[in-house]
């Protein structure tokens, strides 16, 4: 399993906008990585940094879960609230599930990429309700491998 390095990450910053500072606001980092997975050689950059790679922590909406009850994978819309983009597998259900609109953020082994329906699924290494895009003051559900 790979992690994210420090300089893959300004990497794919440098296509969304200049770095600003050293902090890596999540929503921008998606926008970098879902730019970069749409060019041409995207299937090629998912296979050779994303696929089995530890990601960075990502904010997004929760859009549907399943099953209801007890959870254990989700639906997540990273830009428009509505539209999901990345799939969230959990190896456990959830004691109770997350309702469509709660702003959630993840962390994630990217595991398979379509480009048409767009779609980039990760196992959870771990998942928090965020109070706000800026704040999340919960601790994470941890998912152990």
């Amino acid at each position: 399993m790979r992690v994210w390095s420090l300089s893959i990450i300004l990497a794919v910053m440098a296509v969304q906008r200049p770095l600003v500072s050293q902090a890596i606001e999540p929503s921008a980092l998606w926008k970098g990585i879902r730019a970069t997975l749409l060019r041409l050689e995207g299937r090629e950059y998912f296979e050779m940094t994303i696929k089995d790679a530890i990601m960075p922590p990502l904010v997004g909406t929760v859009v549907s879960s399943k099953p209801k009850a007890h959870p254990s994978e989700f639906l997540i819309s990273m830009d428009d609230n509505k539209t999901p983009d990345v799939k969230l597998r959990l190896n456990t259900r959830l004691e109770k599930p997350f309702r469509p609109g709660t702003l959630v953020s993840f962390v994630g082994v990217g595991r398979e990429f379509t480009m048409e329906p767009f779609m980039v699924t990760f196992d959870a290494v771990s998942i928090n309700r965020v109070a706000s895009r800026e704040t999340s003051n919960q601790p994470p559900v941890e998912v152990s491998w």
